[in-house]
């Protein structure tokens, strides 16, 4: 499809919707932050431990996401990604404070595979519904989404947890009551579609 068809569609503005809101709960960008408060209680070492976890998952992610979305489809990867940041900043936002530390860098290893979806794995979503033919074009305005409410959503967020008394736990838990809309969106979006790909002329 070209760029204007694909805008015309319900398919395109559910993933602008589903870009955007994950966008705004991505909040797993204070749980370091949170990690180092006197209500959490760990030393110094527990969060620059969970930091390099999420680093390492970002890595073994963008190496496999990929071939795992050609094995099993993109739209089931996204899913997958979500439901894990899902559980992984749950889990920190409520047991941070009562496990290990090094649970806590396992979760912040699953938050960092699920976080490279975003720009790995919606491009793909894209371009199984749309096609090739003005891919980039599209794209580029599904990223609008991203670019955005990224733009502002770390503001939000910090505001709303001063306004909090410094309580993380009210962004975390936001933030996964928002991603509940790009989880479904994810399981939802391929029967929207399906049939898009007879609308191509590439």
């Amino acid at each position: 499809m070209t760029v204007k068809e694909a805008k015309k569609t319900k398919g395109f503005w559910m993933l602008f919707a589903a870009l955007s809101l994950g966008s705004l709960a991505s909040t797993w960008i204070f749980i370091n932050a949170y990690l180092q408060t006197p209500m959490v209680g760990y030393t110094i070492i527990a969060p620059g431990a969970y930091v390099s976890a999420q680093s390492l998952g970002q890595t073994v992610g963008k190496a496999s996401l990929g071939t795992l979305s050609d094995i099993i489809s993109p739209k089931k990867v996204v899913f997958i990604c979500y439901f894990l940041q899902l559980i992984g900043v749950l889990c920190v936002c409520f047991l941070a404070d009562k496990i290990s530390p090094i649970v806590i860098s396992i979760f912040g290893f699953v938050i960092g595979i699920s976080s490279v979806s975003s720009n790995l794995v919606w491009p793909l979503c894209d371009k199984e519904a749309f096609g090739s033919l003005e891919y980039t074009a599209v794209w580029a305005n599904l990223a609008r989404a991203l670019s955005m409410v990224g733009a502002f959503s770390s503001t939000l967020w910090g505001m709303l947890i001063d306004i909090a008394n410094g309580d993380y736990r009210v962004a975390f838990i936001g933030g996964s009551i928002l991603l509940l809309v790009p989880l479904t969106v994810a399981f939802t979006v391929g029967k929207v579609t399906k049939d898009y790909p007879l609308q191509w002329h590439e």
